[in-house]
């Protein structure tokens, strides 16, 4: 769920892996493209998780095709992708996931997501693509994108016992009580996040 690119150019040294789950989509910084496009050629298969950013699911009345649509084919119109896992909770879901696959990619899907999710760029941590914008910055060693993962499985999945048990999982250093002295998050989104909020939010679910 990060260093997205480092491990995937890790795993093509060792020549151990036959294949690679790897967080991606079009939020993704270009240095991962890079590293898939490399592990695929050297042999890897790559398989796609977070593939939408979830709050595609909101919004279906924007032209011929959904954002959810839009965010798949975006990512398979890599060719270095073989395969991808969306989550599907329902059967709506599945029905809208399933046409992708007949779906042609034209010039014009390239940039359908960022148009189906511009205004919601500050809601949506990027670390699960692959952003280390915020690695290393804060000066008690919270990494801040684990945090938000855990948040998202509770607010954008709707599974408070997934998010619970995520939480669960990170090092002690990185668990909320660290942040306990600062009213204000010092660590700045370098896409326009709102820290402070998502701390408070972490204190709610997990304190």
């Amino acid at each position: 769920h990060k260093n997205h690119a480092e491990v995937l150019d890790a795993s093509v040294e060792s020549k151990f892996w036959e294949a690679v789950l790897v967080g991606y989509n079009h939020t993704s910084p270009t240095n991962l493209t890079k590293s898939i496009e490399k592990a695929r050629k050297a042999g890897l298969a790559i398989i796609a998780m977070k593939t939408i950013k979830g709050d595609e699911y909101l919004d279906h009345n924007m032209g011929d095709i959904t954002p959810t649509q839009a965010a798949l084919k975006w990512v398979l119109q890599n060719k270095y992708v073989d395969t991808i896992i969306p989550g599907m909770e329902s059967f709506d879901h599945l029905e809208e996931d399933l046409p992708v696959m007949d779906m042609k990619i034209s010039f014009f899907d390239h940039n359908e997501p960022n148009r189906y999710s511009q205004n919601n760029n500050d809601t949506y941590c990027r670390g699960v693509a692959g952003c280390t914008g915020c690695a290393e910055k804060c000066p008690k060693g919270m990494e801040i994108c684990e945090l938000n993962r855990c948040i998202r499985y509770a607010d954008n999945y709707g599974d408070l016992e997934l998010a619970l048990d995520n939480y669960m999982d990170l090092p002690r250093s990185n668990r909320i009580d660290i942040c306990a002295n600062c009213d204000e998050c010092l660590v700045k989104c370098e896409h326009g996040l709102d820290l402070t909020e998502k701390v408070g939010r972490a204190r709610e679910l997990f304190s």
